[in-house]
């Protein structure tokens, strides 16, 4: 019996084990098009073609727990629950669904979606060229200088005799590691205090300046207070900070940029439009004139 595409999603929500047909083997690994800009016909229904980017589609509309499964697994579910869709929606055209108007507005709407989904990114992938993306890189890597970090470690404790006590025991030739691993309340207790390397603007101010005045392997003789409790803190080693590549900040230069881009094509878009607005009771609402500028020279 063939496993439904429903079945499936209750089998992933609920952990119990389905038996895929064979065919899952034979799932194209393209999820759309082949490099060509072939878009292979994968079924029929009464004639109407199914596409392999119907199921690529299908598929990145799940939720994505779903999407854990590789699409190739899923593919005959897929199919499956595209022909469906085909059948109903071929029966519901022939019985005349097209022309109710609630079917009508919601077709509309998704239409609308679609083109505007495709019309913004389509203009945002022609305006942000990765010439331009670089350019924005380079152009604000060059106004921010790369900070210097240190590798410290500390000891955290809730009251300053008990920070004098530590930095005591330290003068003593206490081990720095120990202690903390023995004394201090922070998470990084465990680890002997250690925070890694860490730039400036990454920790509290009182707690960073202490830390970034104190020389490589010694360890501040009095106690830092800040809202957390009192630390003593050692340093371990110093580099130069180190700027970011642009692999690594293209993803959020993209993203901050395109939400840029897309406000901006919205204004000019609603500027060359005509836009009416209307009440509950299907009154205009009349834009209110701008006030002329009476400010004196």
């Amino acid at each position: 019996m063939k496993t439904s595409f429903v079945a499936l999603l209750v089998a992933m929500l609920f952990g119990t084990t389905v038996s895929l047909p064979v065919a899952a083997q034979n799932a194209p690994k393209e999820t759309s098009k082949d490099d060509s800009g072939k878009d292979d016909v994968i079924a029929t229904v009464n004639g109407m073609p199914v596409y392999n980017s119907e199921v690529a589609m299908l598929y990145q509309s799940l939720p994505d727990q779903y999407k854990r499964m590789p699409m190739q697994v899923l593919f005959p579910q897929l199919v499956d629950a595209i022909i469906d869709r085909k059948i109903v929606s071929q029966v519901a055209e022939k019985e005349g669904m097209l022309k109710d108007p609630t079917v009508s507005k919601r077709l509309t709407f998704t239409r609308d979606s679609i083109l505007q989904d495709m019309y913004i990114g389509k203009y945002i992938a022609k305006v942000l060229t990765e010439d331009k993306l670089l350019k924005i890189y380079e152009e604000e890597a060059a106004k921010h200088e790369a900070e210097d970090e240190v590798h410290a470690r500390h000891i955290l404790l809730k009251t300053e005799d008990e920070a004098k006590a530590v930095i005591a025991e330290l003068g003593k030739g206490g081990d720095f590691v120990e202690l903390a691993k023995t004394k201090s309340t922070g998470p990084s207790g465990p680890r002997g205090g250690d925070l890694g390397f860490f730039e400036k603007k990454t920790m509290v101010p009182a707690f960073a300046a202490a830390a970034f005045a104190t020389k490589v392997g010694e360890y501040t003789k009095t106690a830092v207070k800040t809202e957390f409790g009192y630390h003593v803190i050692k340093v371990e080693a110093r580099r130069p900070g180190k700027k970011p590549t642009f692999e690594e900040t293209m993803p959020e230069i993209r993203s901050r940029e395109g939400q840029k881009a897309s406000v901006a094509l919205l204004t000019k878009l609603r500027q060359s439009a005509e836009i009416k607005r209307f009440d509950e009771k299907g009154q205009e609402i009349k834009a209110e004139p701008k006030k002329a500028d009476t400010k004196k020279e």
